[in-house]
């Protein structure tokens, strides 16, 4: 059962699920659990998503139309009962299996329109959008990684909520 956070968390993910690409192979995670590796003199997150004791790492399949996860970052204001956090919602899209008859400019802006649409009628307030390489380098992916990628178009939504933890 789903407390906190998770619940509006929970709800988007349902309405990404239900509405986005239903007729393509994709997979909508909830929130990750952020493991942090060393990477150098920096950190980087290893996103997992636990079904069970089972640990998926949603950044390793490259094989689905579309993929999103969400990260709440580890810094949360609180006010009583009240608490604010802010989250990221990541995507990782094949634009050509998801949008065949667009160009690649004109699916950029469609996929990042469809997201917002529905991110703007969840309990969310938008923060930022950023897209490419820049929108994944606090994860664990070297530049090798990203370039199996080729056809996927990555991006992320900065979010805030704010929630009574019950």
């Amino acid at each position: 059962m789903s407390k906190g956070i998770d619940i509006p968390i929970d709800e988007l993910i349902a309405d990404l699920t239900a509405t986005l690409w239903i007729t393509n192979t994709c997979q909508f995670y909830g929130r990750v659990f952020r493991n942090e590796k060393k990477d150098g003199f920096n950190v980087k997150i290893q996103p997992l998503y636990y079904v069970g004791s089972e640990a998926i790492d949603p950044l390793k399949d490259d094989r689905k139309d579309a993929q999103c996860f969400v990260d709440v970052m580890p810094t949360r204001k609180m006010f009583t009962d009240v608490i604010e956090a802010e989250c990221r919602v990541l995507f990782m899209v094949n634009l050509l299996t998801l949008y065949p008859l667009l160009t690649r400019t004109e699916a950029i802006e469609q996929v990042m329109l469809d997201v917002k649409d529905l991110i703007m009628s969840s309990r969310f307030e938008t923060i930022q959008m950023v897209s490419g390489y820049e929108a994944f380098n606090d994860y664990g992916w070297s530049e090798d990684a990203l370039s199996d990628l080729q056809n996927h178009h990555l991006f992320r939504f900065d979010l805030k909520l704010t929630y009574i933890n019950d």
